[in-house]
């Protein structure tokens, strides 16, 4: 769903039409992002593990390393594109992780989003060997995607103030939760 942020900048609700209806945007629509992955600029990231601050759930109130339990190194889905700094011309060679719902460890430990994982037996297809329109794309991200073991291991805790940062309740049971 498309976000509203608050006067602080924040995320805070989920943007909707005059009926009421939720307005979805999608990652080959979202300008950020739509020309890499509709040009099939794929990528995979490798990631031992992920370092994220925890606002809500078991872990809350702190920032907490996620790693493959069998301590395997895993292969996120990216992008890469290149970055031209406006004053000098110069480029940057750029990459990001995709993201999307959290799997139901990661959002009972408190974050909101998690990495996109597929089989081995499919980085080809993701990185091109298969031409696809960014529809299409989506589309076998979420028919590829796996649900990695995750394990838990707390970093440090969280600043102080940190609660003013956290979700509401009813954020929190709005949130989506990806399940394989």
């Amino acid at each position: 769903p498309k976000m509203v942020r608050d006067s602080a900048g924040r995320k805070s609700r989920n943007l909707t039409t005059v009926d009421g209806q939720i307005v979805e945007e999608f990652i080959y629509s979202v300008p950020s992002f739509r020309d890499a992955f509709n040009a099939g600029q794929t990528c995979l990231v490798p990631l031992s593990g992920a370092v994220e601050s925890c606002y809500f759930g078991e872990s809350a109130g702190h920032i907490v390393r996620f790693s493959p339990q069998d301590e395997t190194l895993l292969f996120v889905l990216g992008l890469w594109n290149d970055w031209v700094n406006p004053e000098s011309g110069e480029i940057y060679p750029t990459f990001t992780l995709l993201t999307d719902a959290p799997d139901e460890f990661i959002f009972r430990h408190g974050h909101d989003r998690g990495v996109i994982v597929i089989h081995s037996s499919d980085w080809q297809d993701w990185l091109g060997q298969r031409p696809m329109t960014g529809k299409e794309r989506l589309q076998f991200i979420k028919d590829k995607r796996i649900q990695p073991s995750w394990r838990t291991e707390v970093e440090r805790a969280l600043k102080a103030g940190w609660l003013r940062r956290a979700p509401s309740q009813s954020d929190i049971s709005s949130m989506r939760v990806w399940k394989p």
